[in-house]
């Protein structure tokens, strides 16, 4: 499993999200581990697309672990540093592990594709 175990949360603030457990992600090998207390918003939609795509749901796992991603600029530990397409990436394939459809999948995708350079710049 890619997941070692599901992220347990609490809102903090408006409109974000504080990990209150160490979540795990597996990326071929490489662990990508989250400490409890990491903020994040899950998944950033935009809000003429709220209607289609929510902040949370079957993708939580995948956004938590994007936003971990994002917040470091891919780096997760002193020798392994992700790019952002890689990062954007892993988010597709976690994805996919989390049962999310085929296509949202993609759609979420191409989102962070096209919309996350000025995340991951900030």
């Amino acid at each position: 499993m890619p997941f070692l175990n599901d992220p347990i949360m609490k809102i903090h603030g408006n409109d974000k999200w504080i990990l209150v457990n160490d979540f795990i992600y597996y990326d071929v090998g490489q662990k990508i581990e989250i400490k409890s207390g990491f903020i994040h918003d899950l998944a950033s939609v935009p809000v003429p697309l709220n209607l289609i795509f929510r902040k949370h749901g079957d993708h939580s796992k995948a956004a938590i672990v994007h936003d971990y991603l994002y917040s470091n600029q891919g780096l997760v530990s002193q020798f392994k540093r992700y790019t952002r397409a890689e990062s954007d990436e892993i988010f597709h394939k976690a994805m996919l592990e989390s049962g999310v459809n085929k296509v949202k999948a993609w759609f979420m995708w191409a989102g962070v594709r096209s919309g996350g350079y000025f995340a991951w710049k900030n």
